[in-house]
Parts: C-alpha cells; sequence; structure tokens
C-alpha cells in the first residue's frame, strides 16, 4: 500500500469532478460538468466497488450505509455533490493510492461513463493531476471493443508524443536564432510521399461504427495537434 498522491492532486480531482472544466469551444471556452457516476445512479455506481450493506450508516433510522445513502442521495437529495469524495467511510481522502486509482478507473469504466457526455476531457485532466505525482490512467484491455481503464506507474520518458522539430525549437526559431522554413521541392516531395503511400482503409471506433478514412488523413489529423492549416 502506498500513498504517493497528495492532498492537493484529491482536491483539485475533486473540484474538477464538483465543478467542472474549461474547454474550448470554437473561440471561446465553455465550462462543463461530468458526474462521476456516468450514466448510472449514484448508489448502483458505488455498489460496484463497495458493500454498502455492510457499511456504517452515518443516519440512525437507518442499519447501513446503503439505507442511508439512498435516502440522502435519492429520497431527499441532500448530499452535497461529489460527497463521497470526502465521506470518512470511504477510501479515497485517507486511503491508499491503489484504493483511490480504483475507484478512478471504474468511474471510466464502459458500463458506467456516459459515452455521450466529457468523460475523455475530464479523463484527460485527471490524468494530468495524476501524472504530478508518478501515475496514470491508461486503457488496459477492451470489452466490446471500448477500453477498459486500469493504473500504472507514469514513465515520461515513455509515453511521451513526438515532437516536431519545429515545436522543439520554438522559442529559438520564434527570435531568429535558427532559421526554419521548408522551400517548395521539399514540400513537393512530401506531398509525393503522401500520394505514393496513401491509401484508403476501413477502420473502426471504440463504439464499433466503421468508417472508411485514408492514410493521409491520419497524418494531418496528427499534424493538426501542432499546427493551424492556412488558406493558400
Amino acid at each position: 500500500m502506498t500513498n504517493k498522491i497528495s492532498k492537493i492532486t484529491k482536491r483539485d480531482i475533486f473540484d474538477i469532478f464538483k465543478d467542472g472544466i474549461d474547454i474550448l469551444d470554437l473561440w471561446d471556452t465553455k465550462k462543463v460538468t461530468y458526474y462521476y457516476y456516468g450514466r448510472l445512479e449514484e448508489i448502483d455506481f458505488l455498489k460496484r466497488l463497495y458493500n454498502l450493506a455492510d457499511m456504517e450508516s452515518l443516519d440512525s433510522r437507518y442499519p447501513n450505509a446503503e439505507g442511508d445513502i439512498w435516502q440522502h442521495t435519492v429520497n431527499n437529495a441532500d448530499y452535497p455533490s461529489c460527497w463521497v469524495f470526502e465521506d470518512g467511510r470511504f477510501p479515497l481522502a485517507t486511503g491508499s493510492d491503489e484504493e483511490y486509482l480504483k475507484f478512478l478507473c471504474e468511474v471510466f469504466h464502459p458500463e458506467v461513463r456516459f459515452d455521450k457526455g466529457y468523460w475523455k476531457e475530464f479523463l484527460a485532466e485527471v490524468n494530468k493531476l495524476l501524472q504530478n505525482d508518478g501515475y496514470e490512467i491508461y486503457p488496459s484491455r477492451k470489452i466490446s471493443n471500448r477500453d477498459v481503464y486500469g493504473w500504472r506507474i507514469y514513465k515520461p520518458e515513455e509515453n511521451k508524443i513526438f515532437l516536431p522539430y519545429s515545436q522543439r525549437n520554438a522559442k529559438a526559431i520564434k527570435e531568429k536564432k535558427i532559421r526554419f522554413s521548408i522551400n517548395r521541392s521539399a514540400r513537393n516531395q512530401i506531398y509525393q510521399l503522401l500520394e505514393k503511400y496513401n491509401m484508403v482503409y476501413r477502420d473502426r471506433n471504440e463504439t464499433g461504427y466503421e468508417y472508411d478514412t485514408a492514410i493521409s488523413e491520419d497524418v494531418f489529423k496528427d499534424i493538426r495537434q501542432f499546427y493551424v492549416s492556412k488558406p493558400l
């Protein structure tokens, strides 16, 4: 049992589920929210991880946590948003890293997550925070062609994406310490190379939907991570 995840990281993860995150929407940003229990009822999500019938009740009217939680999240709905992250009965605020990470992985399980919601954006934000403490959530296997997530030690040298030369040296290029340009001949060679090896193939997304795409489209999709295309 380890405890590398700091109180600061746990506070920040609590905040994003409670208050939402800002995402880019065309030329502006907007605040979006996502329930940690996804498409399920809150109590049904918790029962996937914990035996609520054997846990104590904080309400004397009920013999166990299951009745207590039903009363205060369904019948009266007077528990505050994301209360579970701070409830001492659950191993989240003060429990081990393993228990905390197991909970987060369940949030993004295909049977739980709301596929039409912003779960991918929230997963990315959670991972940014966890990586500061040496962990990451990653797709460990599949169910019905949908990713099931596990957790692992974060090794940035193994997980870092390739950055183009112009991005690795952006500051030097901007300060004109490095001259960076691609002449017309080289651009034509790149175009010919794409044309020579381009092909259309059938791909499938994680929901099982099949569609036609091309290698060139995949290449430009990667390029768009770093460059905004401009009209000629």
